[in-house]
């Protein structure tokens, strides 16, 4: 009688899909005094984990002792199995019973959904490295270069799509991600949401609209959130007290007004934030002068003339006092568009002296043998290369 039951289950052993009816029974069979049923039972919950993974889903919970192990150890064979349709399914049952199960149950769903979470967050790690051949380690950040040990990089380079991403939320280990260029859907950036650990968040040179920006709101506790070069306006501003970002907003290159610039820093003043229409002249001082320390090969301050020890003194008449008066100016003003640059250059007081900045024969004479001279250009301003 025994091997006649085992023919009537074996009937499903065929390509056919099992019948809700068998799944049924193979699964009450997991709890039957006979080891060979309990065992030919599992077996065929394994053949057929993907078709059983529905009925599994809704029996797992409320199975105890040796009826739940068996069931469990079908749900973590689909995580283990390559290119399962069932996976993702699987994997967010382990994590949602390990997050509600108490004693020992819970402690035995605990270790397993720990093993399991290390395996696909190293198996989705190990897919988005192959995706993205050309990661980088530093970043321009805040005006800073920002060096980072494990950053998820999204650039041009990247040959995956969102669905790649699927399993960022095992990752735990990323605290940056930089999501740049025309690659970075609403799709991708929501993959990039589920980020456990994610506290620094950069969107540069992506078409995204407000709308798309709108999932942040759901996301992760961000220390700073940078969108740069991300053609969103006004309408953004009503939004931005629901992201949650503790530390920095910078947004760099929108299309804000400067009325709605306004608006946000008084809306935000829990936070620094950082509000510019992406104007960028290209020089660089220390210490917070306004003498230029150096000026960026090919910006706009290098093509309208400006050099190494020219003092700004003022942008469209305005009077400056730091560098910081400096950018802050220069926030009004967007890619393409022109302001007149003020500055103060020291010239020889006699011509033998030549240019101060070229070399010569002769011995470098000091700046009491020059004289400052104001002089005035047009720059037109470019777009900062972030």
């Amino acid at each position: 009688m025994a091997q006649s039951g085992v023919a009537v289950q074996g009937a499903s052993v065929s390509g056919d899909e099992p019948t809700e009816a068998q799944i049924l029974r193979w699964i009450e069979q997991l709890d039957d005094k006979s080891y060979g049923k309990r065992e030919w039972a599992s077996d065929q919950l394994h053949r057929h984990a993907d078709a059983a993974f529905p009925i599994l889903e809704k029996s797992i919970e409320s199975a105890e002792g040796e009826s739940f192990t068996r069931m469990l150890q079908v749900v973590c064979d689909l995580i283990r199995t390559p290119n399962s349709p069932r996976k993702t399914q699987a994997a967010a049952l382990i994590k949602k019973i390990a997050s509600q199960a108490t004693g020992n149950k819970g402690l035995q769903v605990a270790r397993i959904h720990e093993a399991v979470r290390l395996q696909i967050s190293q198996q989705a790690w190990d897919r988005i490295q192959r995706l993205t051949p050309e990661t980088r380690m530093s970043f321009p950040s805040l005006s800073r270069l920002l060096q980072v040990a494990d950053p998820l990089d999204l650039n041009e380079g990247f040959q995956g799509t969102a669905e790649d991403l699927q399993e960022l939320d095992h990752i735990d280990w990323i605290r940056f991600a930089r999501l740049e260029g025309s690659k970075i859907t609403p799709e991708v950036l929501k993959a990039v949401l589920k980020l456990p650990n994610l506290n620094h968040l950069q969107i540069v040179d992506a078409k995204l609209t407000t709308e798309d920006l709108l999932v942040i709101k759901d996301g992760p506790e961000l220390d700073i959130l940078e969108l740069s070069y991300v053609p969103v306006g006004d309408e953004l501003i009503p939004h931005l007290q629901e992201f949650p970002v503790t530390q920095t907003l910078w947004i760099f290159g929108t299309n804000m007004t400067l009325d709605g610039g306004k608006q946000a820093l008084a809306q935000l003043s829990d936070i620094e934030l950082f509000v510019s229409r992406g104007a960028y002249l290209g020089v660089q001082s220390q210490a917070n002068s306004l003498v230029v320390d150096r000026v960026i090969e090919n910006s706009a301050a290098a093509k309208a003339g400006i050099r190494y020890r020219d003092q700004i003194l003022k942008v469209n008449n305005t009077e400056l006092k730091s560098f910081e008066d400096l950018r802050r100016e220069l926030r009004n003003f967007a890619p393409g568009e022109t302001a007149e640059i003020e500055f103060k250059r020291l010239v020889p007081s006699n011509p033998r002296f030549g240019d101060p900045l070229e070399p010569g024969p002769f011995p470098l004479p000091s700046d009491l043998d020059y004289k400052p001279e104001v002089m005035k250009v047009t720059v037109t301003f470019g777009k900062q290369s972030i």
